[in-house]
This record gives structure tokens, C-alpha cells and sequence, in this order.
């Protein structure tokens, strides 16, 4: 997984999903730019409003032994990525809403 990756983190410890960038992954640990899956439809909602941001991406150091899995952020079968999901949203690439 390289840097600028639309990725999710499977945390546990307690247990959370994180969708966001990923800044930085090594053997201590994942840094990502990102927010709780659970705020992710919220988050979106209020950028195609136009709204001031409530809700927003924070920079989020989580070390090794918390995470149990990340994967891409990449549509499968039917299902759509949440990239794509941002895009049907608010009308443009979250990678270009992001400036990567």
C-alpha cells in the first residue's frame, strides 16, 4: 500500500473502521488522514450541501497492534467503492476534493 491510498483500516482495541488518505505505513504503524466509517455518508452530505465542515478528516496515528486489516478503497463486483460513493455524492473525485 503506498502513500495517497484510499484505503480503510479494520482497527481493534476497540473495534473501529477508518476510511481515509494513507500518509504513512511501516512496521510501527499506520498514520492516515481520514474519519470514522460511521461519519463517512454525514461527512459527504455536508460537502455537497456546501455546509460549513462539522465533520472533517483528521491526521490519526494508529500503531501496529491495533490494526487488523486495511484494504483499498475499491469497488467489488456490484458494490461500490466509497470513493465512488463520494464522487455519485458531491460530483467530483474525492482525490481531486483532497488534492492528491
Amino acid at each position: 500500500m503506498e502513500q495517497n491510498s484510499i484505503a480503510i483500516a479494520y482497527l481493534k482495541e476497540p473495534r473501529e473502521k477508518i476510511w481515509g488518505v494513507v500518509v504513512k505505513l511501516d512496521q510501527t504503524g499506520l498514520i492516515i488522514k481520514g474519519l470514522d466509517l460511521n461519519s463517512f455518508d454525514d461527512w459527504c452530505s455536508q460537502i455537497a450541501r456546501g455546509e460549513e465542515q462539522l465533520i472533517g478528516l483528521s491526521i490519526i496515528f494508529f500503531p501496529t497492534a491495533r490494526i487488523e486489516k486495511i484494504v483499498l478503497d475499491e469497488t467489488t463486483g456490484s458494490a461500490p467503492s466509497l470513493s465512488d460513493k463520494f464522487h455519485s455524492i458531491v460530483g467530483m473525485k474525492v482525490q481531486d476534493y483532497l488534492g492528491l
